[in-house]
């Protein structure tokens, strides 16, 4: 079982570590010099690590060929079925994921370009996959999900959300990588408890890439993600997460929110905030959760530290936020009410540490501006 994962961690690491190698030769057109609002590092690194990401999942395709003796009997699945399975995920993917790495080329493409084509992306998956989001677990919305049209556009939507909010995350090094691999560790588990080969195999080939990229990301932050890997593992983990709430009737359909729960309060207090302070969306700025807690915690906390130290760090503390939603996910997922209750709960969690950390951000910005 630890065959796929140990694979395709095995390819993204070596095509992320040529990625690095040939800088001089992209570099050019690839680097991320660190000049951005959101930027901590100080020197130029490849923002291009999602090409590692998607190339690896390409060649899955080889993998499953070459291996697929040794496979079967533990994953008891058809090959043509796990063939197509990855076709139509790769091809659905692909628009989210190119709209992103051309972003990462040219730094010109728009935020609202970039949303809509991933929700051309979520509508081309619900064609190819011959899936879409049913049920949320309440009759009145159920019915309205009954309609086919609307189920459509809602799991378009749904998913392109996720994918982005997985962009938002996408500030330290780790953080999205961590968020993403514990997210898939849960998806993993319950597809191995229900029997669903499947998924587990994919969870396993997406965990493996995204580790292969994490070990050179983080702590030493030699490659990012950059928009079009973000793009893609955040679009990966929501589609896997529609798949296995619908093939599993017993499993909620917020435990996979909670898998999710941190990027996806991340965005959702972020468009509320913007909206408040009547700002644009599409518009970069500093006052996500994650970096206040580096400019009001890591930075006092590593007081003396390298920016490389403190950047990583905030990258895996921030991950660690996740960790109870997760493991409520996997304990209660086929327990609505508790779900709903524990989302509820670290939603209010997270409003008040993003209030108290932004007050404390803003009294420091006052003082500054005095002292000068």
């Amino acid at each position: 079982m630890y065959v796929p994962f140990l694979y395709s961690s095995s390819i993204s690491l070596a095509l992320g570590a040529v990625t690095i190698m040939t800088l001089r030769w992209h570099g050019k057109v690839s680097k991320d010099m660190g000049q951005s609002v959101q930027a901590v590092h100080e020197s130029p690194v490849p923002r291009i690590g999602g090409l590692a990401i998607f190339l690896t999942l390409c060649f899955s395709f080889q993998f499953v060929h070459f291996f697929w003796n040794r496979l079967f009997p533990i994953f008891d699945i058809q090959l043509s079925e796990v063939l197509s399975f990855l076709a139509a995920m790769l091809i659905a993917v692909s628009p989210i994921f190119l709209i992103g790495f051309i972003e990462d080329l040219t730094k010109k493409v728009s935020a609202r370009t970039r949303l809509w084509v991933s929700v051309a992306s979520g509508l081309l998956g619900c064609w190819l996959l011959q899936t879409k989001i049913t049920t949320l677990g309440f009759n009145y919305l159920d019915e309205m999900l009954a309609i086919p049209l609307f189920a459509i556009a809602f799991t378009g939507f749904a998913t392109a959300g996720v994918a982005n909010a997985f962009n938002i995350v996408d500030g330290f090094n780790g953080l999205a990588s961590f968020l993403a691999l514990q997210a898939l560790l849960g998806i993993g588990l319950l597809s191995y408890w229900y029997g669903d080969s499947l998924l587990l195999l994919m969870s396993l080939l997406v965990g493996g890439a995204v580790f292969g990229f994490l070990v050179l990301n983080w702590p030493f932050g030699r490659i990012f993600l950059g928009d079009g890997g973000a793009y893609l593992i955040g679009f990966m983990i929501a589609w896997v997460c529609v798949l296995l709430n619908e093939r599993h009737e017993v499993i909620s359909p917020y435990a996979c929110l909670l898998l999710c729960a941190y990027p996806v309060i991340e965005v959702a207090y972020s468009s509320w905030r913007r909206i408040r302070r009547k700002q644009t969306s599409s518009r970069a700025d500093s006052l996500h959760l994650h970096q206040l807690i580096y400019r009001q915690l890591i930075c006092k906390w590593l007081k003396g530290s390298s920016a490389n130290t403190k950047n990583s760090a905030a990258g895996l503390f921030c991950a660690m936020l996740a960790l109870p939603t997760t493991i409520s996910a996997i304990l209660f997922h086929n327990s609505q009410t508790l779900l709903i209750c524990i989302f509820i709960i670290y939603f209010c969690l997270y409003a008040f540490s993003y209030l108290f950390l932004a007050n404390l951000d803003a009294r420091k910005t006052a003082r500054s501006s005095v002292v000068a």
